[in-house]
């Protein structure tokens, strides 16, 4: 149901995947305390409704994966310290409109596939401005 307390004390992890934990409800607020972590994957948490805005602490982050996770609300709102993100995945999330904002600031992002989103009906037109975008991918969407 939640990640054990303990883990924020592993400064130096740098690679977390939490996969097929149906009943995970929340991430603790305390993940952004993770400052070496370069890899997140989140997967098959179909309990999870929102992601703490702390995980925009993560400054070393340069692979984000969020797949399966139907119940997902939203992505945090300000992504703006996650300068070396460069792979940012976003899989199965129905509720999913429209691209979240924070996405703008990633001027270092590469890959942004997203696919199964059915309800995202337009890209931003500051899409262009992701000028380090190589790879895009939008797949069963409304678009």
């Amino acid at each position: 149901m939640s990640l054990p307390d303990g883990l924020q004390h592993v400064t130096t992890l740098q690679k977390l995947e939490i996969l097929s934990c149906t009943n995970l409800m929340a991430l603790p607020e305390w993940i952004g305390n993770l400052t070496s972590l370069h890899h997140l994957a989140i997967s098959g948490c179909f309990n999870l409704t929102s992601l703490p805005q702390e995980i925009c602490h993560l400054t070393s982050l340069q692979i984000l994966m969020i797949e399966s996770c139907p119940n997902l609300m939203n992505l945090p709102g300000s992504m703006d310290n996650l300068t070396l993100l460069q792979a940012l995945t976003i899989t199965e999330f129905p509720n999913l409109t429209s691209l979240p904002q924070g996405i703008r600031s990633l001027t270092s992002l590469k890959s942004l596939p997203v696919d199964n989103c059915p309800n995202l009906m337009a890209l931003p037109e500051w899409i262009g401005n992701l000028t380090s975008l190589e790879e895009l991918i939008i797949a069963n969407a409304l678009i």
